[in-house]
């Protein structure tokens, strides 16, 4: 159902832009929405992982741990992810083009809080009910 997406991101309606921040379980998170009318187009993600959250001593341990993570996000269409790694912390960047990525797919990875596998969208309405309801706060 991507081509129906494709079709909504290239009408001329604006589009529009939604931020959020939240702690989970201790990972510092801030999303970004990109959407016309309710359909996302684009989420983009960052995560500021510190180390101890994960109990890893130091980074060359937090890279063995998020690295086994991140190889189920390669070689997916539509979705790019990398992580850079300081001294006490890890910085996870997560960009998820709707245009070309699969809600069913994207169901399969681990952390996906998608709710509904078989959507043919990403409902704007429904991600910012689901943020709030879970602690987000809206920045914009």
């Amino acid at each position: 159902m991507t081509a129906f997406i494709k079709k909504i991101a290239a009408n001329k309606e604006s589009e529009e832009t939604q931020r959020y921040v939240g702690n989970l379980n201790g990972i510092e998170i801030k999303l970004t929405y990109y959407y016309k009318g309710d359909i996302v187009l684009r989420q983009i993600s960052e995560h500021k992982i510190l180390y101890k959250t994960l109990k890893a001593n130091n980074k060359e341990e937090a890279q063995k741990m998020l690295s086994q993570v991140g190889e189920a996000y390669q070689g997916m269409p539509g979705l790019t992810e990398r992580i850079d790694y300081y001294d006490s912390y890890a910085t996870e960047y997560v960009d998820i083009d709707f245009t070309q990525a699969k809600i069913s797919d994207l169901c399969k990875l681990p952390g996906s809080s998608i709710d509904n596998c078989s959507a043919y969208y990403l409902s704007m309405i429904r991600s910012q009910k689901l943020l709030e309801e879970s602690g987000y706060h809206r920045i914009n």
